[in-house]
């Protein structure tokens, strides 16, 4: 009987894992939720002045456009010059071949 209990044990193990794995997933999103809901409430206890945050929020925005379309330039002109390479390598090794 005791054989049977550990049978049954052992084969629903690794439902109980994933579903533990699941439930600790769920319970760290929630966590999340509420150290945003948390900081929300402070700012408004605190009295902080909202607009401040959404024109702070505006700038960075911005800036993280123009740093994106920055590093997108470097990016193609990198890969631009790392085609060059790549061909001229390709040169050099069938120059070698022959």
């Amino acid at each position: 009987m005791k054989s049977l209990e550990l049978a049954l044990e052992k084969k629903a193990m690794p439902k109980l894992i994933l579903e533990n794995k699941l439930l600790v997933e769920k319970n760290m999103y929630y966590e999340s939720e509420l150290s945003v809901v948390k900081w929300y409430l402070s700012v408004m206890e605190e009295g902080v002045d909202t607009r401040e945050v959404v024109k702070e929020y505006a700038i960075l925005k911005k800036e993280h456009k123009l740093l994106k379309k920055e590093s997108s330039a470097e990016i193609k002109k990198l890969t631009k010059t790392n085609k060059k390479l790549t061909k001229r390598l390709d040169d050099a090794m069938k120059s070698l071949e022959k």
